[in-house]
């Protein structure tokens, strides 16, 4: 398919303007989890995206993500990441918990984006972006309210990398 879209959370859906609006009904109870592909070995689409609006909601994300375009995935409570994410566009990894990356390889030809409250990249990890996204950002942002511990492949290809974080400790590749 063209579009691979998953929203989940207490808004509203524009399918024409693709918007969302979040409502502001505040939830009574919340899932633990509101996205589980994790039962999906991959997902492989023009674009991908995965939301979870609700606070402090989690997503669990498939094997494998291939996109000819970008892959974005965004929630405001944990991640489970996926192992390969390959990316003809950008990549954009938001999350409110800790990203913690392990034995994961993600390659996008654009931008690409990793984002939470703390950043690990442990040793078996590969990350690299191809050069800056058509909206003229960095290569490459790691951002990090708290710390960033690298210990992984981290290369930003054609382009700058951008590293917003309380805390840096890299003992690999960061370039």
């Amino acid at each position: 398919s063209d579009e691979v879209n998953i929203y989940t959370g207490r808004h509203s859906f524009d399918y024409v303007s693709k918007a969302t609006e979040l409502s502001e009904e505040a939830a009574t109870e919340c899932p633990h989890v509101s996205i589980d592909a994790s039962r999906l070995s991959k997902v492989e689409s023009g674009k991908i995206t995965m939301i979870a609006t609700e606070r402090g909601v989690g997503v669990c994300a498939p094997e494998h993500l291939v996109a000819q375009g970008d892959v974005i995935v965004n929630t405001s409570g944990p991640l489970s990441l996926p192992k390969v994410i390959e990316a003809s566009g950008d990549i954009e990894i938001r999350s409110g918990a800790a990203l913690k990356l392990s034995g994961v390889s993600f390659s996008a030809s654009g931008y690409l984006c990793l984002s939470g409250e703390s950043l690990l990249i442990d040793g078996a990890s590969h990350v690299r972006s191809g050069g800056a996204s058509s909206s003229g950002k960095a290569s490459m942002l790691l951002e990090a309210s708290t710390s960033l511990e690298n210990k992984g492949n981290v290369s930003s290809e054609g382009g700058d990398l951008a590293i917003d974080v309380g805390s840096l400790e890299n003992s690999q590749k960061l370039a």
